[in-house]
């Protein structure tokens, strides 16, 4: 038994027997007859109870050795789930740390809301959202899901080195990009995809930092490049189309106005044989 075990054994028993009571809120350490102990008050509310009223309460737990290395320095042990609540005095608000079907997860939920607003399985998925929802989901596969819409920074103040791109180039390069569908090795469900490879992608345009992933601002970057210059060519085919059909016109006018002068001819001569 260690000097504190005793301590509080012998408090207790001396509590128990009349021969002792609890010190007042004014002293450093009280302990009551059911064995709690307080530390700044007289009638602790928990096995330790510390309290102060002059902004300095705080727990430490100090390991001095010299020895750099990792260390365990605090253990909380339930025989169910385990956890640890951390409460605004001023508002009420509640935040509950806890694990989850025997370790299965951890969670933390604002208490009162209806369900944990983060949760993280044994497995390795995250799960984000109010009251228990799942408004975003990322697995230990590394598939993201999520209920709103996902926006990345595109503000001009955060970028530099801005350069004009050929767009008829882009085009070009998007049309010799190989295109398959495919199925990633770690989904178990099989579900397929379509779109070209990344490295394919970084040999082509030379864009972002991994040549074995693609930025969808990038993708996006690409296809809108492609699209204007595929709308330039639509746009110089049209106007040529326009001319052509314009020239047709003069032709068609011109045979026209040919087929009435050949009809006043053949009628001058046919008139003139009758005579």
């Amino acid at each position: 038994m260690n000097q504190f075990a005793f301590l509080r054994a012998a408090a207790v028993a001396a509590l128990s027997l009349g021969l002792a009571q609890p010190l007042a809120a004014q002293e450093a350490l009280s302990v009551i007859a059911n064995g709690n102990v307080g530390v700044g008050v007289d009638m602790p509310q928990a096995s330790l109870h510390l309290q102060r009223t002059d902004g300095t309460a705080n727990l430490l737990v100090e390991e001095a050795s010299g020895a750099a290395a990792p260390r365990q320095l605090m253990r909380l042990v339930n025989n169910g789930d385990p956890s640890f609540v951390l409460q605004d005095a001023s508002s009420g608000n509640e935040t509950e740390f806890r694990l989850l079907g025997a370790g299965d997860s951890f969670s933390v939920n604002h208490v009162g809301t209806g369900g944990a607003e983060f949760r993280l399985t044994r497995a390795g998925t995250m799960i984000v959202g109010p009251g228990g929802t799942s408004n975003l989901v990322l697995n230990a596969a590394g598939n993201l899901t999520i209920s709103g819409t996902l926006s990345q920074n595109s503000d001009v103040n955060a970028k530099h080195e801005i350069t004009p791109v050929q767009q008829s180039e882009v085009l070009d390069k998007v049309l010799s990009l190989p295109i398959t569908t495919w199925v990633y090795r770690a989904d178990e469900a099989g579900s397929r995809h379509l779109g070209p490879m990344a490295q394919d992608f970084h040999a082509a345009f030379g864009l972002g930092g991994n040549p074995t992933k693609l930025a969808p601002g990038d993708m996006a970057g690409v296809a809108l490049a492609a699209i204007q210059a595929q709308q330039q060519k639509i746009d110089t085919l049209q106007a040529r189309n326009a001319e052509l059909e314009a020239e047709l016109q003069a032709l068609r006018e011109a045979v026209t106005t040919l087929g009435a002068g050949l009809q006043k001819l053949q009628h001058a001569s046919w008139t003139a044989s009758a005579q």
